[in-house]
This record gives C-alpha cells, structure tokens and sequence, in this order.
C-alpha cells in the first residue's frame, strides 16, 4: 500500500496533521487549533457546541471527577448511549489521567456489576435511562453530564500509560477487557484523518452511528472527526437514523 492514504491529502493539510501522543495534549490541542468551529451537535436536543465550547464542558467534567478523589489510573466507567455527554465525560477522564472504559448499554444489570468488581471501577458515569443499571454497584456512581461550576486543567501522562479499556468480541473464547494506551488511540484516530478530498477545519461532518464502546466507533468515527476539526453529530437512537 505503500503511502497510498497519504498520498490522497493536500500538501497544505499534510503539513497541518501531527501526531498528538496523550489525550491532555490532544485535548488542549483541538481547543486551540479549532475553537470557534462547530465541534459536536446533541441530535435529539440540537445543541451545538465550538470546539472551545466542547473543552470548556471537558474541563468541567473533569473538575467534577477529580472533585471525587480520584487519583492518577483509578478507573472511570460510562454508561450511556451515543451522547455529547458520553463523549465528553470519556475525554474529561483521559485527560484527567484516569482510565476510562465505556460499557455496553445491553449489559444486564448483574453484568455490570460484575465489571466494576472485575475491573476495580472506582466511578461509574450513568445517563438517567439506565440508573437502575447501577443500583448496589461498589463504585461510586454520578449522572453521565455531571460538572463542576469551573473548569480544571488537563493533567501530564506518558503516551504508554493505559488510556481506556475495550471489550473484545469474544470470538477466540470468552470475552475480555483489553487495555488501550493513550498513544494507540490517537494514533488510530490521525490515521483516519487520512482520506481522499478535503478533511480538515470543518470540511467533514459525521454521524456517529456505532456506539462509543466499539473502538472503530471511538476512534474513526469520533477521534478521527475531532482530529480533522470536524462536526460530530450524536446517534441516541440508532433505529431513528436508519428507521
């Protein structure tokens, strides 16, 4: 294949794609290459947020955590559907220097308690439609678009520190949880930025129909957006997109 996607971008955009190792960095990085672009649309509510507007709610949330007494690596779930809020409390965790892990919304209830005793989840992150989800969990639980009045900053992490944790499908035998270092994420996610015709400052808008838990769902259809400076849409309901 050789340069075969490299070569598909502009030499004027090559030069503006580098590779962000952490997710504080990344973070801090879309913010000032990006803010007053449209960055993330709720579907079902139509709000949209510019990209400053986006960190300023990580920055929140991330405030919120650490308000919790969490320390460096402790372990932050979310369950949710595809939201603004979801996503926003994903990156306030990594760019706290926590590990965040996205849970399937189809678990059953003893299954998620089951992940909190297996994975040691210290926070589970939970959207009012699955709260009775989360009753008698050992973790601490909040409300999914839970933050503080201020903003805390992002914090220093090496690229190999775990980022989040990924459920495999279980097809060579049962499924496990697979650890994801900062640098792998983000390397997927510049990896999808490059593409045939114009990506970068808004030249790209997408849906994000596969959930969060699904790694091609976090970083191509997520990640990837972000990183080109894109508008990334939610996808609540998937049945009302495609229905």
């Amino acid at each position: 294949m050789g340069h075969y996607f490299h070569d598909m971008m502009s030499s004027e955009e090559l030069e503006q794609v580098k590779f962000i190792p952490t997710f504080p960095e990344f973070v801090d990085w879309i913010e000032q290459k990006w803010g007053d672009l449209p960055a993330v649309t709720a579907t079902l509510t139509n709000e949209t947020f510019t990209y400053s507007q986006f960190c300023s709610r990580i920055a929140r949330k991330r405030s919120c955590l650490n308000s919790l007494g969490l320390k460096k690596g402790d372990k932050v779930a979310i369950l949710d559907t595809c939201t603004v809020n979801a996503l926003e409390m994903f990156l306030a965790a990594v760019s706290g220097g926590f590990v965040a892990i996205n849970l399937p919304t189809q678990l059953p209830a003893p299954a998620v308690a089951g992940c909190c005793l297996k994975f040691g989840i210290d926070v589970i992150a939970v959207s009012p439609a699955f709260s009775e989800k989360v009753q008698g969990v050992s973790a601490k639980v909040i409300e999914v678009g839970a933050m503080a009045e201020s903003g805390a900053p992002t914090v220093k992490v090496d690229r190999d520190d775990p980022a989040a944790i990924f459920f495999t499908g279980g097809t060579t035998g049962a499924p496990k949880g697979a650890v994801l270092p900062h640098r792998a994420l983000l390397r997927g996610g510049m990896n999808g930025v490059f593409a045939p015709g114009p990506q970068l400052g808004g030249a790209i808008t997408t849906v994000c129909l596969l959930p969060l838990s699904h790694v091609f769902g976090l970083v191509r259809s997520t990640l990837s957006i972000l990183y080109a400076g894109g508008h990334w849409y939610s996808c609540e309901d998937m049945k009302a997109v495609v229905g």
